[in-house]
């Protein structure tokens, strides 16, 4: 069960793109709206960036676990296969 854990949050580290290039870049508009006196357009970026990186976790999150419950469920069948196959000879 924790080779399957650490094989999906392998998996899930490759098939996901990286989105904190993109955070880093939204908070940085964010601070230079209000480094240049635009603090409602600040505080609006403000807060779609907490929107969007809390959207962004949620998601994450609901992806790793149908990873790997559909790895376990692949490796459950192969279990079940292999059982059969050996029961059969």
């Amino acid at each position: 069960m924790n080779d399957t854990n650490s094989f999906a949050k392998k998996l899930s580290r490759l098939s996901e793109p990286s989105m904190r290039l993109y955070f880093i870049f939204l908070v940085a508009f964010a601070i230079a709206a209000a480094a240049l006196g635009q603090y409602i357009l600040a505080a609006g970026e403000a807060v779609i960036v907490i929107l969007l990186f809390a959207l962004s976790r949620f998601t994450a999150k609901r992806y790793r676990k149908e990873l790997a419950e559909y790895i376990e469920s692949i490796s459950l069948r192969a279990d079940t296969m292999t059982g059969e196959s050996l029961s059969n000879l």
